[in-house]
């Protein structure tokens, strides 16, 4: 019975991660949609930083700094994401989010 008792834990975990993986695409969509990006995959869709720059400087109305609009390299993603860190300490911006 605790081997039953922690699988279903596990299987509800598992679930409500999934959930709000979901949750966040939408959001994430819902802010995109009037520059018609589109996220289907968090992981392959915010690596390269370029969805998450447009996301920020659309939450923050911020206008953002020259990117690499079409990273190839892992450099390129780096100064990306470096760019938007550094536009979040800027403006001292931190978005707390509920996607629920």
């Amino acid at each position: 019975q605790k081997k039953t008792r922690n699988s279903l834990k596990r299987i509800f975990f598992i679930i409500n991660l999934f959930m709000e993986k979901q949750a966040l695409l939408r959001w994430c969509n819902m802010h995109l949609a009037n520059r018609e990006i589109i996220i289907t995959n968090l992981k392959k869709d915010l690596v390269s930083g370029i969805n998450l720059i447009e996301l920020v400087d659309i939450l923050s109305d911020s206008g953002v700094e020259s990117y690499h609009e079409n990273p190839t390299i892992v450099a390129q993603k780096i100064d990306n994401l470096t760019i938007l860190f550094n536009l979040l300490a800027e403006k001292n911006l931190n978005f707390n989010v509920d996607i629920g």
